[in-house]
């Protein structure tokens, strides 16, 4: 290479998130900037691997507009689509992730894995004491908001199926895994429903003699895949429900769903391939691109994980809820501080007032007992005055006497009360 121009590598670019982005200010970005943050996924791993081979790169932009891409399709003994630059030496390499299989294999090389790939199903979201008397009233009151709170929600939680529904709503999806797909496409409840039969998926769907892709050709043998002309016809016949999507999880297909509310994924039974660039046949580019993968495979961790598991906010935003872009019903939503505020609410409510009457109840009570041990006391002091003066009044001397007595002999009973009066502080 020269020292002052390098040389350049012809890629070819293609509007298709989220490898290559088309919202940008100018179409390809190749770096993150303020105003285009995530230029795509596949374009920054493309331009950190070119920088580190010394390379510039020179674009070659197709024409196809987003969602009509075609990433490559072998017609009459030639490649069309974007695989068609590489077959035609008209580009070096793609800025795009191909998956291998038997028919491309035959006309290009192969880079060293990237990643692995993800494949999704997308289909429509579907559907103690027995005695609690109490001998105040704030007590009763707490006994009253508990029975409520008791009767009609906590008896009805230890029942079996609603418990089940609450904090484990019951699945009314129709299928789990791959193989449940599999059972309802070969019923004739389900269409596999796709807008491009061109990818390795529906390419090994028809050659592969993997469990997954036998049975499943086995299935749609009467029952046979629906093809639509975009990606925005398939789902909306998705949401119509009946028919199932088979979708990567980098694709644009992925984000355009993402837009819709209420899809659910499944991806259990799937199968997962690696991803990678594609050169021309025994192309000398391959050599030294494999060594700056594995050079570059921390910064490729890196970008996947800024495009697809961090939830950052890339392409065009959903008008739903969290909850309904994962596929989760508002109605059908686990046990949460949120749901059962209303319970909470009510039970704060009720004991709030009962401490507030159990308080005013104690000075209440303490009140009447105040009063009550100063009457007594004023009654043991007063009383004997008024005999004696009742009794210097009649005159009656035989009265006297008795009253005197009585007044220095107390009973039991009147001793006892004048020992309690004398305790309490009281003055007699």
């Amino acid at each position: 290479m020269n020292g002052t121009v390098r040389e350049k590598i012809r890629v070819v670019f293609a509007r298709n998130a989220p490898d290559a982005f088309s919202n940008c200010p100018r179409f390809p970005t190749l770096d993150p900037t303020i105003s285009c943050p995530f230029p795509g996924w596949t374009v920054e791993i493309l331009k950190q691997i070119i920088d580190y081979l010394g390379y510039d790169i020179d674009p070659i932009v197709t024409t196809a507009p987003d969602g009509f891409v075609d990433w490559g399709s072998y017609v009459n003994n030639t490649w069309e689509g974007t695989l068609g630059y590489l077959s035609n030496n008209s580009a070096d390499v793609i800025c795009l992730l191909y998956q291998l299989t038997q028919l491309r294999g035959r006309f290009f090389s192969y880079s060293y894995s990237v990643y692995n790939v993800i494949w999704r199903y997308v289909k429509v979201q579907l559907n103690q004491r027995d005695d609690f008397v109490m001998k105040s009233f704030s007590g009763n009151l707490a006994v009253i908001i508990f029975s409520l709170v008791q009767a009609k929600v906590m008896m009805a939680l230890y029942q079996q199926l609603l418990l089940s529904s609450i904090i484990a709503p019951p699945n009314t999806d129709p299928f789990k895994s791959a193989d449940d797909v599999i059972k309802l496409v070969a019923s004739g409840e389900y269409k596999i429903i796709t807008n491009y039969i061109g990818n390795w998926y529906f390419e090994d769907l028809a050659y592969s003699e993997s469990a997954h892709f036998r049975d499943l050709r086995a299935a749609i043998a009467g029952n046979p895949i629906v093809v639509a002309d975009s990606v925005n016809d398939v789902l909306d016949y998705v949401e119509l429900g009946g028919y199932i999507f088979p979708i990567q999880e980098d694709s644009l297909a992925m984000q355009m769903s993402k837009q819709r509310c209420g899809l659910v994924y499944v991806s259990e039974g799937l199968p997962e391939k690696a991803a990678y660039f594609v050169f021309q046949k025994n192309s000398t580019l391959s050599k030294i691109w494999n060594p700056a993968i594995k050079m570059q495979i921390d910064y490729v961790i890196k970008v996947y994980n800024k495009y697809f598991t961090e939830n950052n906010k890339i392409g065009n935003l959903s008008k739903c809820n969290e909850d309904d872009a994962m596929g989760i019903s508002s109605k059908t939503q686990n046990l949460s501080l949120i749901t059962t505020f209303g319970i909470f609410l009510v039970i704060i409510f009720g004991l709030t007032i009962s401490i507030i009457t159990f308080i005013f109840e104690i000075y209440f009570a303490w009140q009447h007992n105040v009063i009550k041990l100063s009457l007594r006391s004023r009654r043991a002091v007063a009383e004997p005055i008024h005999l004696m003066a009742l009794a210097e009044l009649c005159g009656a001397k035989k009265i006297q006497k008795i009253l005197d007595k009585r007044i220095l002999t107390p009973t039991s009973d009147e001793e006892k009360e004048h020992i309690t009066i004398a305790d309490s502080g009281f003055p007699y």
